[in-house]
């Protein structure tokens, strides 16, 4: 007989800015991080879908795909405990992102 295991999900703490994964802190913002910060309450605020459209609002003077291909690259750097989750581009062209559980 197979047992399913419950699928752990991220949960994001607005009022400490702390990301936990499976009860360990996976990032805490220091500072402000005007672009991280976005992506992050996106997929709080809709349970943590698989993926997400980009939140991140344009800005004239860089390109909204290098700007958010950026974002995901700090994110993922920035993060405590990289081996937990990781984020990306779903690249289909759609401005998505995905967060996934390290192997």
């Amino acid at each position: 007989m197979q047992v399913e295991l419950p699928f752990v999900k991220p949960r994001y703490d607005k009022e400490r800015r702390i990301l936990f994964f499976g009860g360990e802190v996976v990032k805490a913002f220091k500072k402000p991080a005007p672009n991280q910060e976005p992506i992050i309450l996106a997929f709080e605020e809709e349970g943590w879908p698989p993926k997400i459209y980009s939140p991140l609002r344009p800005n004239p003077e860089q390109d909204p795909k290098v700007m958010l291909n950026h974002t995901v690259q700090d994110l993922n750097r920035s993060l405590d405990r990289q081996d937990l989750i990781r984020f990306g581009l779903d690249h289909t062209g759609e401005q998505r992102i995905e967060w996934r559980v390290q192997p």
